[in-house]
């Protein structure tokens, strides 16, 4: 087997191993479920709260700031008249408050992968 094949076979079973490490924190502690609402042992476990904290966190950023600010934004300038002056503010407006809330989804969403990459890296 040549250097580079052994690079990629490698670079594959460690992309596998945080995979599977992922998954199984998630699946062991899928607090969603009835079984695990009823049971403590779940919040318990180590990684749990890196996963509420990056579900709650991706949610928040993502979700709630899209329907709620961007989608809102996009509506007023896609009904501003750009035929005449009026829809000048409009888009002064969209560009300043759009950008701040795109950057929030960006930071919201990078929080979240660093705490999937906590569990899926924690010994």
């Amino acid at each position: 087997m040549t250097l580079e094949r052994r690079q990629v076979t490698s670079e594959r079973s460690c992309g596998s191993i945080a995979l599977n490490r992922a998954s199984a924190s998630l699946a062991r502690c899928s607090c969603l479920s009835s079984s695990a609402r009823r049971s403590p042992a779940c919040w318990q476990e180590r990684g749990a709260i890196a996963v509420i904290c990056g579900g709650a966190l991706y949610v928040a950023g993502m979700f709630v700031v899209t329907v709620g600010f961007n989608v809102q934004l996009n509506d007023q300038l896609a009904a501003a008249d750009t035929a005449t002056g009026a829809a000048t503010p409009v888009c002064a407006r969209y560009l300043t408050e759009w950008t701040f809330w795109n950057h929030v989804r960006t930071i919201a969403s990078t929080a979240a992968v660093l705490f999937i990459v906590a569990i899926a890296t924690r010994p």
